[in-house]
Order: structure tokens, then sequence, then C-alpha cells
């Protein structure tokens, strides 16, 4: 069964910036910061097999060592560490995806909405 293809979403703003950039360059919808992600927010996915599909994150969930050597997962409103997981949910489908924080920032495949 042959799947049907999907037109592409132009993924680059071609426009040239109006002043020299330096330092903190605000909100980016490509490489996000931490303080961008929180339960409910809309991610695309622009990677080859899932192209323009949207996900939801649903839980988001971070990894804490007590004293006594035990790792323990909580979830959490917020963004605190890179290896924190995302745990997304796609848009209109129960499929689950579970990505850390640190792919999901410094890939370019992810973008918010």
């Amino acid at each position: 069964m042959a799947k049907a293809s999907t037109a592409l979403i132009l993924a680059i703003d071609n426009t040239v910036p109006g002043r020299k950039l330096s330092g903190w360059q605000g909100h980016d919808r490509v490489f996000m910061h931490r303080s961008q992600i929180a339960r409910g927010t809309r991610i695309v996915d622009f990677g080859r097999r899932n192209h323009g599909e949207e996900y939801e994150v649903i839980d988001i969930k971070t990894h804490v060592e007590r004293p006594s050597g035990t790792v323990v997962t909580k979830s959490v409103g917020y963004v605190h560490k890179l290896t924190d997981d995302i745990i997304m949910r796609r848009v209109g489908r129960n499929s689950i995806k579970t990505v850390s924080f640190g792919r999901l920032s410094y890939s370019a495949v992810w973008r918010l909405k």
C-alpha cells in the first residue's frame, strides 16, 4: 500500500535581520529554551517520516538522585535540565513519543508551533 505524499512545510525564513545580532536572541521556534516548554505546548515534527505532524506535550519528567544514590523520576510542570524527558502525544491520534529535552532543543527536526 503506497503512502500518500504530504506537502513539505517551508522551514526557513530568508529575511535578513535589520541590525547586528549579539547576546541573547530571545525565544526561538527551532532551538528552543527550556522556558518555552510546558504541558500543553504544541510541537511540529519536521522529520522525514512524520513531516508536519503535530504533537502536544502531556508530561515532563525529571530525574533526581537522592543522597542514598537511588534515582527517582518525578513529574514536573516545566523543564529543569537537558536530561528531562518530554512526553508528547500526537494530536488526533493516541501515539506517545518520549524525547529528552536535550534532543528536542538541539535538533532542528522539532519546532514550536
